[in-house]
């Protein structure tokens, strides 16, 4: 039996080739759309403390305890 054929039969593989076609039609058949569905659906990350804030809290912890 040829791997192709093996990967077609995985319930898994066929699951989330529906999921990935569901989202492809919500999104109108495009990429911009789907891009857009995707920014929509996905929080936002917050930026990353800077070094200096982080700097400080470290020395408030006692960073030379072990």
């Amino acid at each position: 039996m040829k791997k192709n054929a093996i990967l077609s039969e995985d319930p898994v593989v066929h699951e989330v080739r529906q999921a990935r076609q569901k989202l492809w039609n919500q999104a109108g058949g495009t990429m911009e759309g789907l891009l857009r569905l995707l920014d929509e659906r996905v929080p936002k990350r917050r930026a990353p403390a800077s070094k200096g804030r982080r700097a400080k809290a470290e020395g408030r912890r006692g960073r030379g305890r072990r």
